[in-house]
């Protein structure tokens, strides 16, 4: 490890190669449109802030085109730099596409991964050429680099010629101007705190110039530097090749014969233990005391992660062992294949359980990204198996990288909401629908649940189990609350600030707004009592600042009425909560309100406005 340390001290140390005056305008230039492209698309000001998927994916088309551009004047781009470039661009764009979380957030999360992957790269992609502790190795030589870059532009405009000398004193204010700004806040503030009559005087400048607009100001010079750094590092990068340090080996054929033998013994047992579960199926699990929901609800996950473990294990064996014998090697390879065999096995163990608990339980968002997480894994562990087998280099990063991409970009392929709506209606029946997941649906499951709830279908599967007619007469409500919450919260917004179009939110607008005869007996009501002197809320929201009222705190404030509930269930917590507050001595109007919010608690549907739905 020392000698991997020296190493990056020698190659950092040398002298950054000197840019021309035209070239450094250009790298600033540069530099200056992806630091404030970062900050005017993905979260414009005018729109307070919010993030803009459609800005995100501007982005990062914008920062891989001008990483590209600086490459090609450098070196020739070769296919690891399109196919680099390529998955970074449909990463970003699923968040203009899709509204799930549960992939939006992974895919933002890799996208911004593999754009600083892209600055690690000399002629070819690290991720191709590179080893995950060289990629520590070589963000931070990237980073050392790229101070060495910057302040070696600042010597070559030192040393302009008196034609050029106007150019770099224009720099020189602007840099000036920019150190100067945090001293200007922290001693502005400090003396209008210190002084009363100091602090009236600058109100009027703050009217102007607001405070949030200054720190928005610090944070751009933050990510200014920051974004320099990374750019002159990555130019550095771009000339000299990765170094070929010693790899930090300690581990001899002994040490890794025991850890890798202990755990595929480990392995072994519980497969033996699983085996039987394959073939004999329900019985086997009712006579060994264990309930088959129980079975299918546990493990699931546990298997999962010990299967990603197990893989993490093998690399870092693999990293860290010492290049002895062909034999050992042979003998390494054997023991590498057979705990590739057992985790695939484990893995099949995995997906039998989750099988298991969508008969159970119905299917889920993420009941399918298990699914898509373990076929994909599948192929991953024999596309590392023949990359072991049959090439001498390393391929860890390309291969860990492409999976990522290859699962995300089928979850959000997939529609997994609405195929969750159509797998639950057609093969699971009463037993096996989630109702809650079912109203707590991204956008882009919405278009499926209607069409579900209006056909013939649904009704003749569901319907005939009274707690679903109860749970339907939910669902349109939730419904009918969406549909509330595009006109008076979001139809304003939408429409008017396209910079926050998402195509499936557009879908999910056009659905509700196409089929509100299906809700219509189900309007949203208000409590709030100045709304109660109108007929209904379009009268009643005219008045803005009664909408803005309402906006600060949506929720237990926006209702609709339930005429199905189960009313035994509401008489027995009725009877419990008057003995409990009898036996507390309370007054007889104390105990009328507490049972008045329990009966509007059960015949009332709350909307929750803004909430899991909100544009984040």
């Amino acid at each position: 490890m020392s000698e991997t340390i020296t190493d990056l001290e020698k190659e950092t140390s040398k002298d950054t190669p000197k840019f021309t005056s035209k070239r450094l305008w250009w790298i600033f230039t540069a530099i200056f449109l992806i630091t404030i492209g970062r900050d005017v698309l993905i979260s414009p000001p005018q729109y307070d802030d919010q993030f803009s998927a459609i800005g995100f994916f501007a982005w990062c088309a914008l920062s891989v085109v001008l990483l590209l551009i600086e490459k090609h004047k450098v070196s020739k781009l070769v296919f690891s730099d399109y196919y680099h470039a390529l998955s970074i661009l449909v990463l970003a764009f699923i968040p203009v596409w899709r509204t799930e979380e549960l992939v939006v957030i992974p895919a933002i999360l890799l996208s911004v991964a593999l754009l600083l992957a892209m600055l690690l790269s000399s002629d070819r992609s690290y991720l191709v050429e590179g080893t995950l502790l060289g990629v520590v190795v070589r963000f931070f030589s990237t980073i050392g680099r790229g101070f060495q870059g910057l302040g070696a532009s600042f010597q070559t405009f030192k040393q302009e010629t008196p034609k050029e000398r106007s150019r770099k004193t224009i720099l020189s204010i602007l840099f000036g101007l920019l150190l100067a700004l945090p001293w200007v806040v922290v001693f502005l503030a400090l003396f209008s705190s210190a002084d009363a009559v100091f602090q009236n005087g600058l109100q009027h400048l703050f009217e102007i110039i607001s405070i949030d607009l200054v720190f928005r100001l610090i944070a751009n010079l933050f990510w200014l530097v920051a974004i320099s750094v990374f750019f002159f590092g990555y130019l550095r990068n771009l000339e000299t090749k990765p170094k070929k340090f010693k790899t930090p080996t300690f581990l001899g054929n002994i040490e890794v014969a025991i850890v890798l033998g202990t755990v595929i013994l480990i392995f072994l047992s519980f497969i033996a233990v699983q085996f039987r579960y394959f073939f004999a199926g329900e019985q086997i699990i009712n006579i060994d005391g264990y309930t088959y929901a129980a079975y299918a609800r546990r493990g699931t996950t546990e298997l999962i992660f010990a299967s990603a473990l197990a893989i993490g294990m093998l690399q870092l064996l693999k990293f860290f062992k010492k290049q002895t014998s062909p034999a050992s090697d042979r003998i390494f390879k054997i023991g590498y294949g057979l705990l590739i065999v057992e985790i695939g096995i484990v893995l099949i163990s995995a997906y039998r359980r989750l099988r298991l608990l969508e008969n159970t339980y119905g299917v889920t968002s993420i009941r399918i990204t298990g699914h898509v997480f373990i076929i994909t894994m599948a192929i991953f562990l024999i596309a590392l198996y023949l990359d072991e087998l049959l090439l001498k280099q390393n391929h860890l990063l390309f291969l860990l990288s492409t999976w990522a991409t290859v699962f995300i970009v089928t979850l959000a392929a997939l529609n997994m909401p609405a195929m969750a709506v159509r797998i639950n209606q057609n093969v699971h029946g009463d037993a096996g629908i989630d109702w809650y997941y079912l109203r707590s649906l991204p956008d882009e499951g919405i278009p499926a649940l209607i069409e579900s709830l209006k056909s013939q279908e649904f009704a003749q599967t569901q319907m005939e189990n009274p707690k679903n007619q109860v749970e339907y007469e939910k669902m349109l409500a939730e419904l009918s609350c969406r549909e509330f919450e595009n006109q008076y919260f979001l139809g304003q917004q939408v429409p008017n600030s396209r910079w926050y179009w998402r195509i499936d939110m557009l879908k999910a607008l056009k659905a509700t707004t196409e089929n509100q005869d299906l809700w219509a007996n189900y309007p949203v009501q208000a409590d709030l009592e100045i709304c109660e002197q109108y007929s209904n809320l379009d009268q009643c929201f005219v008045n803005q600042e009664l909408l803005e009222k309402a906006q600060e705190s949506p929720w237990h404030v926006f209702y609709v009425d339930l005429t199905k509930y189960d009313q035994t269930e509401l008489q027995e917590r009725l009877e419990s909560i008057l003995e409990e507050q009898n036996n507390q001595n309370l007054s007889a109007k104390d105990i009328e309100i507490e049972l008045q919010y329990l009966k509007e608690d059960y015949t009332r549907y709350y909307c929750d406005i803004n909430g899991y739905r909100d544009l984040w």
